[in-house]
């Protein structure tokens, strides 16, 4: 939805954004401190829960907050940008340095940048990142889909010197979903702007 019909539907992109940021954070440090090899799986599956349901309280703040809602949906856009352009070619320098400082500089200038150009940027990561997200999950099941962070390990470790070349066939469906998400909320966009414009000159004949 985000990817066609972001514009359209902000509040629920706002929520939906802040329920992608939540469950990432708390898993990113779930993972990073609490998580071996002995956890019980209910104790995984408490904390997904309980990361989504924070999640959409947070969502529930950028909705009643549209500034810092497109900060951070902008943000994310950014970063899944960053992750892409580094799975796609970056990967080759072998560092954790160049894919933190892409993704999260991409990420904040996304987002900043978003907050001065808000339509066109809002329209642009909603439609990255509803793409990003449904190749990702296609992937993930279909498999040859890498994670930055996996592809480097593996690296290291010498057990892989490339990504799957079938990542790419699923980096060319991000970029046509993208463009065809990219055009579909431009045109609903316009749409909106007309049904406001009829209103407002409706009330002014009133």
């Amino acid at each position: 939805m985000a990817c066609l019909y972001g514009i359209a539907f902000m509040k629920q992109t706002y929520i939906g954004c802040g329920v992608i940021l939540t469950v990432t954070a708390v898993w990113y440090v779930f993972y990073t401190t609490f998580l071996e090899d002995n956890t019980l799986n209910s104790v995984g599956w408490i904390v997904f829960v309980g990361s989504i349901l924070l999640g959409l309280l947070v969502g529930l703040l950028f909705s009643k907050m549209p500034k810092p809602g497109s900060f951070f949906l902008g943000a994310i856009g950014g970063f899944c940008l960053g992750t892409l352009l580094f799975n796609c070619v970056f990967y080759l320098t072998n560092s954790y340095w160049t894919l933190y400082s892409m993704s999260l500089g991409l990420a904040l200038i996304n987002g900043l940048v978003t907050l001065y150009q808000s339509e066109a940027l809002l329209i642009h990561s909603a439609s990255l990142l509803g793409s990003y997200l449904l190749m990702m999950g296609i992937g993930m099941l279909a498999g040859e889909y890498d994670n930055p962070f996996i592809i480097l390990d593996l690296i290291r470790f010498e057990e892989k010197k490339h990504v799957d070349p079938g990542f790419y066939g699923y980096f060319a469906g991000n970029i046509v979903l993208y463009i065809i998400g990219t055009f579909s909320q431009y045109r609903k966009l316009k749409q909106l702007k007309a049904s406001r414009r009829l209103a407002f000159r409706k009330n002014g004949l009133n």
